[in-house]
């Protein structure tokens, strides 16, 4: 079944639509904790139990449609490469503004890494599927099936287990493996987050098939479907706003 698609780039609108409401949460989000760091709010606003939970389901689907979005890409290469340059910008900026806890490995660190390395996985099979034999189509269903469910199960174990400890390493933070020293503004390793990037990138298979219901490709929200094709320049430039709006809301509170 062909893919439906709509308006001149050929995208599907959910996939924008979803990126577009995530970070337009983003953005509130960071906007809580400029107003935390100036001391404006509780940080009851950012660490009670709805709040954790609606940022454990934001970043979820953030980083699974992401990986969606793989399936759709012409270069994940490049993609990888544009969104790794944008991570390392916002290294530097928050290194220039705090020596002590600026963002070492966060999101787009870990989307632009995804992206390679799942380019680098897709060309490494499909080298080996020229010279090996192919599956039966049963088997290959089955696997399609299976490879989903199998990545998210490696998340939530990975989440629950690595993610929650630190270990007595150097330089292997943005693995996964932090030590107790270890402290990153934003922080989101390849374990456990590179098993959603690919349950999402597994998923995507039967998206771009078609093979999902017929409202997931017409569905769409006008206003975040604008924004969700904008999202890496939103999440580059929306915080020194904020953090401007914050100091000044602050010096007029005196």
């Amino acid at each position: 079944m062909e893919t439906p698609r709509y308006g001149k780039n050929n995208r599907i609108p959910l996939i924008d639509t979803v990126r577009g409401i995530m970070i337009f949460y983003v953005v509130i989000y960071h906007f809580l904790y400029d107003l935390l760091d100036f001391r404006l709010i509780s940080p009851v606003w950012l660490t009670s139990t709805p709040m954790v939970i609606v940022h454990f389901i934001n970043f979820s689907i953030f980083i699974s449609f992401s990986g969606i979005s793989c399936r759709l890409s012409r270069s994940n290469w490049k993609r990888g490469l544009r969104l790794l340059a944008a991570a390392y910008l916002v290294t530097l900026v928050t290194w220039v503004m705090d020596h002590g806890y600026y963002v070492r490995f966060g999101i787009l660190h870990l989307l632009g890494l995804s992206a390679l390395l799942f380019w680098a996985a897709e060309s490494l099979w499909r080298m080996l599927a020229k010279r090996l034999q192919p599956l039966p189509a049963g088997a290959k269903r089955a696997a399609e099936f299976l490879l989903p469910v199998l990545s998210l199960a490696l998340f939530f174990l990975a989440y629950f287990t690595v993610f929650s400890r630190t270990f007595d390493v150097k330089y292997l933070g943005w693995l996964g493996f932090r030590n107790a020293s270890y402290a990153s503004s934003d922080y989101f390793p390849v374990i456990p987050f590179f098993f959603l990037y690919l349950f999402g990138a597994f998923t995507g298979r039967f998206i771009v098939r078609g093979e999902f219901p017929r409202w997931f490709y017409r569905v769409h929200i006008p206003f975040f479907d604008v924004v969700g094709r904008h999202t890496i320049w939103i999440y580059l430039l929306h915080q020194p706003v904020l953090y401007g709006a914050a100091w000044l809301l602050a010096s007029w509170k005196g």
